[in-house]
């Protein structure tokens, strides 16, 4: 991934850059409707994320009594592929 991420500077790729450059912890969520926040280390012209301290929570149904159970998961970090990534914003949190 390119570390210079100065061509980042307009357009879409803005909240990327800033949230790269303060440091702040960002929300994705993805096709297959995982929600991860963390603080974003790089990115790319593909919105390839790099994100470092990351929490991933997503939604399970239970077969025996069609319970929707809430999984959580902590990674160090995680790469995630563009072609992924439905929404990125801030991390608001509630």
């Amino acid at each position: 991934m390119d570390d210079n991420n100065s061509k980042f500077g307009s357009g879409p790729f803005i909240l990327l850059k800033k949230s790269l450059t303060a440091s702040a912890k960002i929300y994705v969520l993805t096709n297959d409707h995982h929600k991860f926040t963390g603080y974003l280390r790089s990115f790319d012209k593909h919105c390839n994320l790099i994100i470092e301290n990351v929490t991933e929570i997503w939604h399970e149904k239970k077969k025996n009594n069609k319970k929707i159970i809430t999984k959580e998961k902590y990674s160090p970090i995680i790469f995630l592929r563009g072609d992924t990534i439905i929404i990125v914003s801030k991390f608001h949190a509630n």
